[in-house]
């Protein structure tokens, strides 16, 4: 043993153990160099005041002061904690605490693989975001273009200004969407899509309004309305199969589900109720309002027709006014004949009859140039001609061959049978 001021410190070899002990509380100061060939160990904590080169070997156990300022390289390290932070391989993970924080100074970027900037919450630089289970609100506003047709979680689109390019079909919906710059606006399955120079075409439904290239100012409502225009300009068709067959027909007006459906080139017709003029082709000038009135006309022209079955038999008659559920009901090649009231000239297949009133001149078929006023009046003759009934049942029995008769006057010569 070698002895310093006290016996307390001393210097001492271990022959046992083979080891060379420092002990006391003084502890070891060394002035120069020390060199250590062998494994030192320390029963208390070594201070080193100039600091620690390790130029061979590895130092085991933890480095327990935090600020070390002076290790600029650790070489490879297979794993690194630090408090909270894991950094392992390609992972940075958090092992406690509700968020993961990545604070840059004031003025900087956060950047991610050499494009992708975040700055101050706005994210530039990212080509294509992709996921199927994007959560929560978008409270802010999306320039540029929306590019994948299906968005359906998009459940209210306000202030949009642009959805696709002027004359091309959007989808939304399922809905075919197709708008232009001359005021032409389709929404449904291939509506409007064939417009070239056409302007102020509205349709919509699947297929309305398909063929429409030249035509002006056609507005067709329901699936294949209007669906073989081309040039025509003018028509309004609303309800399925409405003016379906008109190639280049103008100004006509049909309502109601095969209203008009049959006509190619007629002009100026009206026809409002299902099937009303269904089987007019080429005809003009024709009104028909009510469920099957005019149903039956095909080249008839100037006729007005007002109530269920009125002139619903009518071909080629023109020129008749027949006003009335089941009115000229009959009525097939007749014109010019007047009949308002319910059952007017039902049965009339003549010309040139006047029959006002409920009934009146019902049974008349061939009759001609009659002329019936009053409930009933001139209800039962058929094949006569030239009589007049004025009243209610006046001359209202069958006159069987009678003319040239008149009746003026309630159930005046209601009892003639010649």
């Amino acid at each position: 043993q070698f002895f310093g001021d006290t016996t307390g410190s001393h210097l001492l070899w271990d022959q046992s153990a083979d080891d060379l002990k420092l002990v006391g509380a003084a502890g070891l100061t060394v002035a120069g160099t020390l060199t250590q060939t062998g494994v030192a160990t320390f029963a208390a904590i070594p201070v080193f005041s100039a600091g620690i080169n390790v130029s061979g070997g590895t130092i085991a156990g933890t480095l327990a002061t935090a600020a070390q300022t002076n290790v600029t390289s650790l070489g490879t390290l297979t794993a690194l904690q630090i408090d909270n932070i894991n950094i392992n391989t390609n992972t940075i993970s958090s092992t406690a605490g509700t968020d993961l924080l990545i604070t840059p100074v004031s003025g900087q970027q956060i950047v991610l693989d050499g494009a992708i900037v975040i700055d101050a919450g706005v994210v530039t630089g990212a080509t294509s975001i992709t996921s199927t289970a994007f959560v929560g609100n978008l409270t802010g506003n999306v320039t540029g273009t929306v590019a994948t047709a299906a968005q359906n979680s998009i459940t209210t689109a306000t202030g949009l200004v642009t959805v696709g390019a002027a004359g091309t079909v959007s989808t939304v919906a399922g809905v075919n969407i197709l708008g232009t710059t001359t005021a032409n606006i389709g929404m449904g399955l291939n509506a409007l899509n064939s417009i070239t120079t056409g302007d102020r075409n509205v349709a919509l439904g699947d297929e309305a309004g398909t063929a429409i290239a030249d035509g002006n100012d056609n507005t067709a409502v329901g699936n294949e309305a209007l669906v073989t225009l081309n040039a025509g300009s003018s028509n309004t068709a609303i309800g399925k199969n409405a003016l379906k067959l008109a190639t280049d027909a103008t100004h006509n007006t049909a309502v109601g589900r095969d209203s008009l459906a049959a006509t190619t080139t007629g002009a100026q017709n009206t026809a409002v109720g299902k099937d009303a003029m269904i089987a007019n082709t080429t005809a003009s000038n024709n009104t028909a309002v009510g469920f099957n009135s005019l149903s039956a006309n095909t080249t008839g022209t100037t006729n007005v027709a007002i109530g269920k079955d009125a002139l619903d038999s009518n071909t080629t008659g023109s020129s008749n006014v027949s006003v009335g559920v089941d009115s000229l009901q009959g009525n097939v090649t007749g014109a010019s004949n007047v009949a308002i009231g319910m059952q007017a000239l039902k049965t009339n297949t003549a010309s040139n009859n006047l029959a006002i009133g409920g009934g009146a001149a019902e049974a008349n078929s061939s009759g001609t140039r009659n002329i019936a006023i009053g409930h009933d009046a001139y209800t039962a003759s058929d094949t006569e001609n030239d009589n007049l009934a004025i009243g209610y049942n006046a001359m209202t029995t069958n006159t069987a061959g009678g003319q040239y008769n008149v009746a003026i006057g309630g159930y005046a010569l209601d009892a003639l049978t010649s």
